[in-house]
Order: C-alpha cells, then structure tokens, then sequence
C-alpha cells in the first residue's frame, strides 16, 4: 500500500486507528507479520504515544525499547559489556544485539497474547544495534494481536531513514503509515 509521505500526525493515526479496527486484514496486508509501523517526525513521537494511550485506553500495551535496553545490559552486565567492547571492539556488539532482538521479540510476542494491541516505542534507539525487518521477521506468524511499531524518522517509498539519512531501513512485510 502507498501513501503519501506528508500525512499529518493526525491523519496517521486515524488510518492506524481504521487499520486495528479491521485487524483481520493485517495478515494478508502485512504477508503475516500483523506488524504496523507508525513513521513519526522524532519530535511527535511523545505525542503519538500519548494519543494512542487515549484512542486505545484499556487495550493497549506500550514497551519501551529503551527500557528494554537497559534491562538487558543489567542483566547482560554494564561491566561485562564494557570489558567486550574494550577488548573486542565494535564485534561484542553483535551479542549483545542478538540478546536483545531475542528478548524485544519475546516481549512483543508475550504482550500480543495478553493484550488487544502491543505498541513498541522509542525504536530510534535500535539503529547501531539492529534494524526493523528482523524484528518484524522475529515476530511474524507468532502474534495473536496486532504489533505498532512507532518508529522516529522519516519514509520515502519503503525506506525509512532515521537521523537524516544515517540510518536507513527497508521494511517489506509491515504495512507502513
């Protein structure tokens, strides 16, 4: 599905809202992901959270990636990280990124079961560590409920950027508002 690049905060989250209200349509949509990514100016995103919050009262679940990111570096330990990268460099990043993909797809998969609707946010912070597709891959076929991915950038076509262009994504199975 194409839209346009210049919707509103607005706009998008009425097209989210219709989309959650039919969420039957989001596996043939999405090719089973049931994974909808919200792209939001990065100044927005604490506005969309709170507006979803609203829209969805009771039947929305928010995690936090970057609460998720501090969980698994204490659990990981901040001196054990510290010491890898020291000694290893850029290389024990690459662990501890698979550590936390596998523990952000665990949440997001537990959440679903419980929860009418998981919103994943704070997602600018996973650039450097991994990128959307193997989230959403990580996810696909395993959600009982329809995942919002809010991620902090900007679209064109299928390619999302993130700090103006230094980071940039392509995401195929998700439908992208």
């Amino acid at each position: 599905m194409h839209l346009r690049d210049n919707l509103t905060l607005s706009e998008k989250l009425d097209m989210v809202s219709d989309k959650l209200s039919r969420a039957d349509s989001l596996v043939s949509e999405t090719e089973g992901s049931r994974v909808i990514v919200l792209i939001v100016a990065p100044k927005e995103e604490a506005t969309a959270v709170r507006e979803l919050k609203m829209r969805f009262e009771g039947r929305i679940n928010l995690l936090n990636f970057g609460a998720k990111l501090v969980e698994t570096a204490k659990s990981y330990g901040m001196e054990n990280l510290e010491d890898d990268f020291s000694f290893l460099g850029k290389s024990s990043i690459g662990d501890f990124s698979k550590l936390l993909l596998n523990g952000l797809i665990e949440s997001i998969v537990e959440s679903s079961k419980a929860n009418p609707i998981t919103a994943v946010h704070r997602l600018g912070i996973l650039n450097g560590f991994f990128g959307l597709n193997p989230l959403i891959e990580g996810v696909t076929g395993n959600l009982a409920n329809p995942a919002l991915f809010i991620y902090p950038g900007k679209r064109k076509d299928h390619i999302l950027t993130f700090l103006d262009g230094r980071h940039t994504t392509s995401v195929y199975r998700a439908l992208v508002i």
